[in-house]
């Protein structure tokens, strides 16, 4: 079967109706709807900038080594605070970032 623009995205080669139906789910039903959906962003990894040349709110792409991790709970809850320490050839610097992490029960049940 020959695919045109009006057919259905589950079947185009290794989709099938499972992953059409997340497709679906999002508003791609057919070949045509798959090829007009661009992405909501682009982002140049090409252009690789250095640690110490970083601004407040900047979404670069980085070359760096992890040098070490940390992590450590916010009190009672599921959440976790990453204390990651990374290094390029010039500069280091300390990320931190907050995760929640789910436990075995909570998602064993989402997954249902």
């Amino acid at each position: 079967m020959a695919l045109r623009l009006d057919s259905e995205a589950q079947y185009i080669k290794g989709v099938g109706p499972k992953l059409g139906g997340m497709f679906a789910r999002n508003g791609i039903r057919t070949v045509l709807d798959l090829f007009q959906n661009y992405p909501r962003a682009y982002e140049d990894r090409r252009a690789a900038r250095n640690i110490a040349s970083l601004k407040p709110e900047d979404v670069v792409s980085l070359k760096a080594k992890v040098i070490s991790v940390s992590s450590y709970n916010m009190g009672r809850s599921s959440r976790k605070i990453y204390d990651v320490l990374i290094r390029d050839a010039i500069f280091s610097r300390s990320v931190q970032r907050l995760l929640r992490t789910i436990s075995k029960r909570k998602r064993s049940a989402r997954c249902r």
